[in-house]
């Protein structure tokens, strides 16, 4: 072998040596990962701009490949308060942690830190939370229904977004007035969450008959105060 085919040979070997370095530390990076699967407050999952309680409990999600580091634990930083979280639990990748603080009446921002094995380090983030002890219960923007038309088939779900938790009545009325179903739901619960509710009526009475066609009027009551209400077309 001559002298310039055994460079050539050396450069070449040298460029697969890098390729193969760069590939891995991709493949390794790309392989590394920390995601929030979800944070809720009272197991309802929690966006900017929410209602909370005044004593929620917060619990934190993560989806992970790798070990969190022992030395970097899961920060919760509530508007400049910060605890340091541990891990509750370690299944399949998944971890959980959680945290039940005591908030007075205002607006939070929530930011939630969490480490990796390869210092890989991800955030979570929710502004403008709102806790409000001494209001009433309100309903934040008109209720939806869906599908609407609906039949007894499809049945159609009502959601609704209540400003602090309470118990609920909805009942459902024909245009005459005549109560058709009546469900309560329990303050804390779906139905009487302080955030986003959806519940589903079946189009069929209390006593399991299946109404007629027709508009159909529901009321949503909180802690036995009219909040709001909307009107269902069923169509067979």
């Amino acid at each position: 072998m001559d002298n310039n085919m055994a460079n050539n040979l050396s450069v070449l070997m040298k460029k697969i040596l890098i390729c193969c370095s760069i590939l891995i530390l991709f493949s390794c990076s790309a392989y590394a990962r920390i995601t929030f699967e979800a944070v809720t407050a009272d197991n309802v999952n929690t966006y900017s701009g929410d209602t909370i309680s005044s004593n929620p409990l917060i619990i934190v999600t993560i989806n992970t490949n790798l070990n969190l580091l022992a030395t970097n634990p899961i920060t919760l930083n509530i508007s400049g308060t910060v605890t340091n979280l541990t891990p509750s639990s370690y299944t399949a990748g998944t971890i959980t942690a959680q945290h039940q603080p005591s908030l007075t009446d205002g607006t939070y921002n929530i930011r939630i830190s969490a480490t990796d094995a390869t210092n890989n380090t991800r955030t979570w983030e929710a502004t403008n939370l709102i806790v409000d002890s001494a209001s009433q219960t309100t309903t934040i923007s008109d209720p939806l229904n869906f599908p609407n038309p609906c039949n007894s088939d499809t049945g159609t779900a009502i959601g609704y977004k209540l400003s602090k938790p309470a118990n609920v009545t909805l009942s459902i009325h024909d245009l005459l007035g005549n109560l058709i179903s009546k469900n309560s739901y329990a303050a804390g619960g779906n139905g009487g969450l302080a955030s986003y509710n959806e519940v589903t009526w079946d189009c069929k009475t209390d006593s399991g008959k299946t109404v007629g066609n027709g508009i159909y009027v529901y009321l949503i009551i909180g802690d036995g105060k009219l909040l709001s209400k909307g009107r269902i077309a069923v169509i067979k």
